[in-house]
């Protein structure tokens, strides 16, 4: 084993050691954080002890106690630790957790890429006999955070074993992994994660443009539709803003991008792009490294009556079926509030997001603070100063996550769209012989 390794691993059992002997303010931050912690890892990947595991290891590395992160905490409580030592603890900071494949192992090291970004790692191994280490051989998948040693990374348990996965299982963990570590989505490439966020901003701007105000309200087959053709317009609007001439051939261009023409093809016929448009498209290497996803009406909605959508820079769109309703009770001049109100009913949903509350509340804040008070039985709410409680409270987020308007790297669109392909039977050479349940995959 590594010198470096073997130190590292001794420092890492020292800091999980002075986590779990902590107390005081230091135990009730930890306990805090493993309680929220827990609660959301219910349904996750980790069986037994791991989930334990996995929670005190991220209050380790990334956990903070008041102001200060307990890295600086063990590094002060160790302050006899040599320079090299508290270096590599300090390095720590920038650990995070991904899903990898293994690309390459050898006795001692393995490559490994993070599925998320495609980025490759070399990670140093024990050379001790270790089963679970042992099935660390090319193609197979895993869950795990990796902590930098220099020019070189090691694993930080608990490790998942995934398998070796086909497409659409694939697409499921990484669903899964945003599901349930959405904190550390892209953790290792923050540009993709800011051109994420930026593509939030662009497309309310762009459903703004299109339909001149940032909610509508349609039937639910009218909607599907203006959706369709407004993502078919924003690509096009894609390709003006680029100063794209169209001048070369699809095939032409998918040589040059190293791809076959048939799966530029049917990427983009996915998102409802026709065949010239796509070659265009694929001459802007910008607009190459991030995709934005086809975004549907839920089936559930499809055919309602009446479906309101509302867009926002930060948080996303939200589709509600009964927003109508919550309105007319905001309007109406009866004062009665049931536990039967829509009020009372979209609280408790979360697929309402914070901002359509805000925005309500900006508007009917008389009448919005009343009905709360009644159907909270809190005498004193106050609209201005209690709401943003109140929805933390029902289990809405304090702060957005990144939603489902937000563009993903190319290949993990295109991974999405092919393992959605065999779920549906589109590959026979994949499927037959099968039928799948259709299941949802990936970011959207």
């Amino acid at each position: 084993m590594s010198p470096t390794l073997h130190r590292a691993q001794s420092l890492r059992q020292a800091l999980l050691d002075f986590t779990l002997d902590a107390e005081g303010e230091f135990a009730a931050a930890l306990e805090a954080y493993s309680a929220e912690q827990l609660s959301q890892l219910t349904n996750s990947p980790y069986q037994g002890s791991q989930k334990t595991e996995q929670v005190i290891n991220s209050f380790a590395l990334d956990g903070a106690v008041g102001s200060q992160f307990v890295l600086d905490l063990f590094l002060q409580s160790h302050s006899d630790l040599p320079a090299e030592e508290a270096a590599l603890v300090t390095h720590w900071r920038h650990s995070f957790m991904g899903l990898f494949t293994v690309k390459v192992r050898q006795q001692d090291c393995a490559t490994v890429m993070n599925w998320l970004t495609e980025k490759q790692y070399n990670i140093l191994l024990p050379t001790a006999s270790d089963q679970l280490l042992n099935r660390l051989q090319p193609q197979e998948v895993v869950l795990t955070r990796l902590l930098p040693l220099g020019d070189y990374w090691m694993l930080s348990e608990p490790t998942v074993f995934l398998g070796k996965l086909g497409k659409p299982k694939l697409a499921v963990a990484i669903g899964s992994f945003k599901k349930y570590h959405k904190e550390y989505l892209y953790g290792d490439a923050p540009e993709l994660l800011e051109a994420a966020w930026e593509s939030v901003e662009n497309y309310h701007q762009s459903f703004v443009d299109y339909f001149n105000d940032s909610k509508i309200t349609l039937s639910g087959h009218q909607l599907e539709k203006q959706l369709a053709e407004f993502q078919a317009s924003m690509a096009q609007q894609q390709i003006v803003d680029s100063g794209l001439d169209g001048e070369k051939s699809l095939s032409e261009l998918a040589d040059e991008a190293g791809v076959l023409q048939t799966e530029m093809t049917e990427t983009a016929a996915a998102m409802g792009i026709d065949e010239n448009t796509t070659a265009r498209l694929l001459k802007n290497q910008k607009l190459s490294k991030m995709m934005t996803p086809k975004i549907e009406l839920p089936p559930h909605l499809k055919n309602e009556d009446q479906v309101t959508l509302l867009t926002h820079p930060r948080w996303g769109q939200v589709m509600i079926s009964t927003y109508q309703i919550l309105i007319g009770e905001l309007q109406a001049k009866s004062e009665e509030i049931g536990s039967e109100s829509q009020i009372n009913q979209s609280l408790k949903n979360i697929e309402i997001k914070p901002f359509v509350w805000h925005q309500l509340a900006e508007k009917y804040p008389e009448k919005l603070e009343q009905s709360l008070r009644t159907i909270l039985d809190r005498p004193r709410f106050n609209i201005g100063q209690d709401l943003e409680q109140i929805l933390v409270e029902f289990g809405h987020p304090e702060e957005p996550e990144l939603p489902e308007t937000a563009s993903v790297p190319v290949h993990l669109h295109d991974l999405f769209q092919e393992a959605m392909g065999a779920v549906k039977g589109l590959k026979p050479s994949k499927s037959k012989g099968r039928e799948k349940k259709q299941k949802k995959t990936g970011f959207g």
